[in-house]
C-alpha cells in the first residue's frame, strides 16, 4: 500500500450487496430478532414469531417479486437472497410494526430506506446524501442497541454504501 499512495481502499474494493446486506446484516438482525439464545435482550420478539409468520403470510407480493414469502420459522435458514431482499425492502417494517419495539423499528428504517435509495437506477445528489445520513445513522446507532458483539464488518461496510452507488454503480 506504501508504493499506491492514492489507492484508497475504502473507495476502490466494491461490497459485496448480496452477501454483505442481505446474506450478511439481514439474517444477523433476524438472528438477533428470532434466536431464543437473545431472550433476554430488549429486541428479542421469537415469542412473536407466530404473530410475524401470520402477518407474512398474508402479504401478497408487488409486481416486482416473484416469489410469494416464506414463513421465517423453520425457513429462515434456508430462506435465499432474494427473500433477504424481499423481506427488507418490502415485508419487514409492515410486518414487525406494533412487535419489534420501535426504536429497533425506527432504527431498522433507516437501513431500509437507504438501501431502497441506493439500489435505484439513478439517484440525484440530494437522495444520495439522504441514503448517506441514513445508512451513518443506521450504523452509528447499531453498536448502542445490538452490542459491540453483533456489529461485524458486515455492519461496518454499511458506512461506505454511499461511495460505491455514488461512484460506483447502483446496487441492482
Amino acid at each position: 500500500m506504501k508504493f499506491l499512495p492514492e489507492f484508497q481502499l475504502p473507495e476502490s474494493v466494491a461490497i459485496d450487496y448480496m452477501h454483505g446486506i442481505l446474506l450478511g446484516v439481514m439474517k444477523k438482525l433476524m438472528s438477533l430478532w428470532f434466536d431464543g439464545k437473545y431472550h433476554q435482550l430488549p429486541f428479542y420478539i421469537g415469542h412473536r414469531l407466530e404473530d410475524v409468520d401470520k402477518i407474512l403470510s398474508s402479504v401478497k407480493p408487488p409486481y416486482q417479486i416473484n416469489r410469494t414469502p416464506r414463513k421465517i420459522s423453520g425457513n429462515v435458514q434456508h430462506w435465499k437472497a432474494s427473500e433477504f431482499r424481499s423481506w427488507l425492502l418490502f415485508y419487514c417494517i409492515p410486518c414487525l410494526k406494533g412487535i419489534l419495539p420501535d426504536v429497533y423499528l425506527t432504527h431498522l428504517a433507516c437501513l431500509v430506506e437507504g438501501i431502497f435509495i441506493l439500489r435505484s437506477d439513478s439517484i440525484p445528489l440530494d437522495k444520495l446524501d439522504r441514503a448517506e445520513k441514513l445508512l451513518q445513522n443506521f450504523y452509528g446507532n447499531f453498536v448502542e442497541l445490538y452490542g459491540e458483539a453483533a456489529a461485524g464488518l458486515n455492519v461496518h461496510n454499511i458506512l461506505h454504501l454511499s461511495i460505491y452507488s455514488g461512484k460506483l454503480a447502483t446496487m441492482r
